[in-house]
């Protein structure tokens, strides 16, 4: 069976999110004082308060997903609703305890929930879990 549409779009933001993950911490270990420059980025600001080692394990275990989806391996699909679940869970306490004031970073914090949840449950349909099954077969 195809690999369906939103498996590879959701693969995709999992790779592009792992890609992201490891270049910047490659950065830090390179040029330790580097954070500071690139502070404006997405994510930097917590990034910097885990260490770049454990910055560059998540992003290779995000690639390692991405790879598990594209190649429709069950694991892989579990794994991401897992992720996808738990960073649903972490992020909205978060809104609340850095009291984030209604604003385009409050829109983008909920249009990010919105994307995770909505990929959660594509992930659950039977179409797409048909896919995985019958790769597993195969």
């Amino acid at each position: 069976m195809r690999r369906p549409l939103g498996v590879s779009v959701i693969a995709f933001c999992f790779l592009l999110a792992g890609i992201y993950l490891c270049s910047v911490a490659a950065m830090m270990l390179i040029l330790p004082g580097a954070a500071t420059a690139i502070k404006p980025a997405l994510f930097v600001t917590g990034l910097k308060l885990v260490s770049p080692y454990w910055t560059l394990c998540v992003g290779t275990a995000w690639a390692l997903v991405a790879w598990g989806l594209l190649r429709l391996k069950d694991w892989a699909r579990w794994t991401a609703q897992l992720v996808l679940g738990a960073g649903i869970v972490w992020a909205v306490p978060m809104i609340y305890v850095t009291k984030m004031h209604f604003g385009w970073r409050l829109a983008a914090v909920c249009l990010q929930l919105v994307l995770r949840g909505a990929a959660m449950v594509y992930l659950f349909r039977f179409s797409v879990m048909d896919a995985f099954q019958t790769n597993r077969h195969s």
